[in-house]
């Protein structure tokens, strides 16, 4: 299979370039500071990699890795610290199977910026962070990182699962979650429909008798 095209697309300070080998695929990339840097792709789109490695050299000239947060005093952990610890412990490829085949096989992994809690925490404080929300990665097929998450209820959460049925209607894409509250049927209603035969249209604009 041809590996798919990213010619130009960025992932934090790195900008794809050219396609630099297949097995396993690797891409040329040039970061923000002027040097190029030759990159599994699956680092890159699983959020590990973001920088040629100037963003961590930059974190420690300045001291900003050495900051006190506060977050995790031993007694007084807060929510966003353990969000944080379990995004972290989610994407380590040592961890349980249910982790490693979830994520790690998948590629998914954490930026190397918010492998740093005080980055993390800016980002979260600036973005909408509350108490009531959970960190939701847009894309699925991507990892952890400020370009591919936000802060979701628990109801967006569940429409962007990998597991959520889209359907297309009159151009337009929504979960099946979602047709169903707009035209007032159950879900099980439109499922059974389906599982019989009904085309998408019709299963779902069909009021109940």
């Amino acid at each position: 299979m041809e590996p798919r095209d990213h010619t130009g697309r960025r992932f934090g300070r790195l900008r794809a370039v050219q396609l630099a080998a297949r097995k396993p695929v690797r891409w040329l990339f040039k970061c923000d500071c002027g040097n190029v840097k030759i990159v599994r792709m699956s680092s890159v789109l699983g959020g590990r990699i973001r920088s040629c490695g100037c963003l961590h050299a930059e974190r420690c000239a300045t001291g900003l890795n050495r900051l006190r947060h506060g977050d995790a005093r031993v007694g007084k952990v807060t929510r966003l610290h353990s969000l944080w610890r379990g995004m972290l412990k989610r994407c380590n490829p040592s961890n349980n199977k249910f982790a490693i085949e979830r994520y790690a096989a998948r590629g998914i992994g954490v930026s190397e910026e918010w492998r740093d809690f005080v980055v993390f925490k800016a980002w979260a404080m600036a973005n909408g962070y509350a108490d009531n929300l959970s960190l939701d990665r847009i894309d699925n097929e991507c990892g952890y990182s400020a370009e591919n998450c936000r802060w979701a209820d628990r109801t967006t959460q569940a429409r962007n699962r990998r597991s959520s049925r889209f359907i297309t209607l009159a151009g337009e894409t929504k979960t099946l979650s979602e047709w169903c509250e707009l035209y007032g049927l159950s879900s099980s209603v439109v499922v059974t429909r389906l599982a019989r035969g009904w085309d998408a249209k019709r299963a779902i604009t069909t009021p109940v008798k």
